[in-house]
């Protein structure tokens, strides 16, 4: 049986309307208490090194965003002992930069163009 000043502090509780946590001879219940499926799991926190690498990831991604837009200068070298279109190097430089083509793989189609000219 509780002391005197305990049963003073909980009948004191129950009539200041001290909330809701239901006494058993003066002890409270374990259903009152808080439960650990109630608090906030480790996996349901975002860790910051997650943010640190999303950060990162983020980052690169700009970088690689801002490396394609980045405008490719093409110049091309004619074969020896032809001289090449201007207007026709302007549309292939057009195409070349609408389909992002690298500058070495650029020169390549020219080559492959010059070489069926020839042929024909």
């Amino acid at each position: 049986m509780p002391d005197e000043q305990t049963r003073e502090t909980l009948l004191g509780a129950e009539l200041n309307g001290a909330g809701g946590v239901a006494k058993t001879d003066g002890v409270a219940k374990t259903d009152d208490v808080a439960k650990t499926d109630d608090v906030a799991k480790t996996d349901d926190v975002v860790k910051t090194d997650d943010v640190a690498k999303a950060d990162e990831g983020d980052k690169a991604k700009e970088d690689d965003k801002a490396k394609e837009d980045e405008a490719i200068v093409y110049e091309f070298k004619a074969p020896e002992g032809m001289d090449l279109d201007e207007a026709m190097l302007g549309k292939l430089r057009e195409t070349c930069t609408k389909l992002k083509v690298p500058k070495d793989d650029a020169q390549s189609l020219l080559d492959l163009g010059v070489e069926l000219v020839r042929k024909n």
